[in-house]
C-alpha cells in the first residue's frame, strides 16, 4: 500500500488498483475496481444509444480515470471517431494527476495510471501506446475535466451516455440529493440517453423515471445488493 497526498493506493482482489482517502471508504469494491467498471460502466457505454460512430458522453467522478480509460479503449476498438467525454472532478489532486499522465508527464499516481492502462490494453486488444495517445489527443478538443459538478454548472451539451460515478452519499451528499438529481436529470440528458451507476437508491429512481427513464436494477457488483442501469428513449 502507497500512500499519495492523503490517499492510499491499495490493490483489490483482482489485481486492479484503486484510492482510499484518510478516514474515508475506498472509491471501488474491494472485489475489483477493473472487473467493477466493465461491469457497470462497460454495460452503460455498450448498452447507450449510439448512432454511427458519434456519441456524447459525461462522467460524474474522475478518480482514477477508470472510465475515462474505458471510454478511450472501446471508441479505438470500435471506430467511435466521432465520440466526445466531459468528466467532473471534485479534487483538484486527482484531476491534475490524470491530466499530467496522460500528457507523457511523470506524477506520484503515474504507475498507478500504468496498471489501469495495461489491464485496459488487454481486455480491449488496443495497445497501451495508442490508448494514451488517444486521450492526449482528444484532451484539447472532445476531451475536457472540470472541477466539481453543482447545480449552477450548466451546460448547453446533451449527453447520449452518463456515468454517475460519484462518490458515496456520506462524502459526496450534494450530488445524491433528490432536488439535484431532477435538476441534474433534466440539464443534462440527451433524448437518447442511458444513465449507469453502481448505487441502487429511491431517490435516483424517482428522478430517473419522472425523466422518461426506463429504470432497470442490476445484480450489485461484489458485496452491493443492486446497481443502476436506465435507458431513456423518446416515444414513438
Amino acid at each position: 500500500m502507497m500512500k499519495f497526498n492523503d490517499f492510499e493506493v491499495h490493490l483489490t482482489e483482482d489485481g486492479s488498483p484503486s484510492l482510499k482517502p484518510a478516514d474515508s471508504e475506498a472509491m471501488h469494491s474491494s472485489k475489483g475496481a477493473f472487473a467493477e467498471t466493465l461491469y457497470i460502466y462497460g454495460h452503460g457505454l455498450k448498452n447507450s444509444p449510439q448512432e454511427g460512430n458519434s456519441f456524447n458522453i459525461l462522467s460524474v467522478g474522475l478518480g482514477l480515470g477508470y472510465n475515462e480509460i474505458l471510454w478511450a479503449s472501446y471508441c479505438l476498438a470500435n471506430n467511435k471517431n466521432k465520440s466526445f467525454l466531459h468528466s467532473y472532478e471534485s479534487i483538484p489532486y486527482l484531476s491534475d494527476s490524470f491530466i499530467k499522465w496522460i500528457n507523457n508527464q511523470q506524477t506520484e499516481l503515474s504507475k498507478t495510471y500504468d496498471k489501469i492502462l495495461k489491464l485496459f490494453s488487454n481486455e480491449f486488444k488496443i495497445t497501451e501506446q495508442e490508448i494514451r495517445k488517444f486521450l492526449r489527443e482528444r484532451y484539447n478538443h472532445s476531451f475536457f475535466i472540470h472541477p466539481a459538478l453543482t447545480s449552477i454548472n450548466k451546460t448547453t451539451l446533451t449527453f447520449n451516455c452518463i456515468f454517475y460515478d460519484a462518490y458515496s452519499s456520506a462524502t459526496s451528499p450534494e450530488l445524491w440529493k433528490p432536488e439535484f438529481l431532477e435538476s441534474f436529470l433534466i440539464n443534462y440528458p440527451d433524448n437518447h440517453c442511458s444513465l449507469s451507476t453502481y448505487a441502487a437508491i429511491s431517490a435516483l429512481t424517482k428522478a430517473l423515471a419522472g425523466q422518461g427513464f426506463q429504470v432497470k436494477k442490476r445484480k450489485g457488483f461484489g458485496y452491493k445488493r443492486e446497481c443502476t442501469f436506465a435507458i431513456k428513449k423518446p416515444q414513438n
